[in-house]
């Protein structure tokens, strides 16, 4: 890595050169720096030191748009009229995402889920606390250079549902509420459908609408 290193305006922050891009690195990392360019060999400490640097571009040189949340009324309306997201699930230290078709009846978020025997999505399922469910789009304006985006954010805790609850997911149900299944490489007799309620703790709206 090669550069140059100075002190930043803020207190506890520096500045780094790399090549045409300026970073912020702490006076600590930049002494690395300096030295690393009058001393040879470099430690490998101080080598991996600056190897699993991470650091952020200055703002002034990236494109940026300002956000703004949603009200309930939006991010309902989203998550009604949106059919599929991603569900984000955890064991341990390892986490697993999914797409998922979803169904939204104003007060919790329902998964049609279809798994075979020791699947990965099921061990994940069964041992996940708390589970994230993302909902997002796009949408294009006049400028090409230009989108209108959206994301909803749903954090709360699965449930195989109750058999007492599954007469509102009859087969005719399911299938007026859920887009296709989407099947990979899996035999249709081997693949059991449920259906998985995400009791909603926390419901987080952003767009960037273009003025």
């Amino acid at each position: 890595m090669s550069g140059r290193a100075s002190t930043g305006q803020a207190v506890g922050v520096a500045t780094h050169t790399v090549g045409a891009h300026t970073v912020v690195v702490t006076p600590a990392v930049a002494l690395s720096l300096a030295f690393s360019r009058w001393c040879s060999p470099v430690p490998r400490a101080d080598h991996d030191l600056i190897s699993t640097l991470c650091v952020v571009l200055v703002m002034e040189h990236i494109e940026y748009a300002y956000t703004q949340g949603m009200d309930a009324a939006e991010t309902e309306a989203r998550l009604r009229s949106a059919d599929t997201g991603v569900l984000s699930l955890s064991r341990g230290n390892d986490a697993y995402a999914i797409p998922l078709a979803h169904y939204y009846d104003g007060e919790r978020l329902y998964f049609r889920f279809g798994s075979t025997e020791g699947s990965t999505k099921r061990a994940f399922l069964e041992t996940t606390e708390m589970a994230c469910y993302v909902v997002y789009g796009t949408d294009t304006t006049d400028n090409p250079n230009e989108i209108e985006s959206w994301s909803v954010v749903v954090t709360g805790r699965l449930t195989e549902l109750p058999d007492d609850e599954y007469e509102a997911f009859d087969t005719a149900a399911i299938n007026r509420r859920f887009s296709p299944i989407r099947v990979f490489d899996e035999a249709i007799e081997d693949i059991d459908v449920e259906i998985i309620r995400l009791d909603i703790e926390t419901i987080t709206g952003r767009s960037t609408p273009i003025e």
